[in-house]
């Protein structure tokens, strides 16, 4: 279990990836929604970089559905 805080992980990704376009934004907001699981210590959200990988590259969600792009607002 590698835990850092949510700018860890995005530097943390992009050092495997350096084209990688993740945001701190976008981890919170998917911690705030409950879809990525994480620790608090104090005011901090740590994140198990093995598990964000995991989530970011699986195909499905823990119900064994496929997880709907969401395109940003494309009308």
């Amino acid at each position: 279990m590698k835990l850092r805080t949510i700018k860890q992980s995005v530097e943390f990704l992009r050092e495997q990836d350096p084209g990688c376009a993740l945001t701190p934004t976008a981890i919170r907001r998917k911690i705030i929604a409950g879809e990525l699981p994480y620790v608090s210590a104090g005011s901090k959200y740590l994140v198990d970089v093995d598990t964000l990988e995991q989530y970011l590259f699986a195909p499905t969600n823990p119900q064994g559905k496929v997880r709907p792009v969401n395109a940003g607002g494309c009308r």
